[in-house]
């Protein structure tokens, strides 16, 4: 009975006892002014396994990952109206208690556009003009006579010449 206590209490403490084994990295995210970024996401991604840890910095723009494993990294930054940054191979060593400090810069305005339309239909065999004169257009202008001849001259590309107005 005593065996398996000691061996549970081994078990135990034992995580607790290697933790020196391990690294640390903390430091500021500062926007151009040097002004700090409170909720900026930062993730850390060890090269070597693929894991992933996530944290936010506090309201005075700091970061801490405690309790890293030995190895390269890669870290990225991501914080609204900036622009992302990423920085590659951070080797944490054993004991290591590393400062990386961010300063970010203002991203780019982007705007997107998106238009919905369908090409205008074009009659691109015939030549010809044509022109549609509603019954409202008609009865608001002052026709002369009411012939239907003065219509004509609402469609593009009529012209008059003199013996044409000479007849009518």
């Amino acid at each position: 009975m005593i065996r398996a206590c000691q061996l549970w209490f081994l078990l135990l403490f034992t995580p607790s006892l290697l933790s020196g084994q391990s690294a640390q990295l903390s430091g500021l995210v500062l926007d151009p002014t040097g002004a700090s970024i409170a909720d900026a996401r930062l993730e850390l991604r060890n090269r070597d396994t693929g894991v992933r840890r996530r944290t936010l910095t506090n309201q005075e723009g700091f970061y801490s990952f405690p309790g890293l494993k030995a190895g390269t990294y890669q870290a990225t930054l991501q914080v609204p109206n900036f622009r992302t940054v990423t920085r590659e191979l951070i080797v944490l060593d054993v004991g290591d208690n590393a400062s990386l400090d961010f300063h970010l810069q203002l991203a780019r305005a982007e705007e997107q556009i998106t238009v919905t339309a369908e090409d205008a239909i074009m009659n691109r065999l015939d030549p010809a003009v044509s022109t549609v004169v509603t019954q409202e257009v008609v009865q608001n202008m002052p026709l002369n006579g009411r012939s239907f001849q003065s219509l004509i001259a609402l469609s593009p590309g009529v012209v008059f010449t003199i013996r044409d107005i000479q007849e009518s």
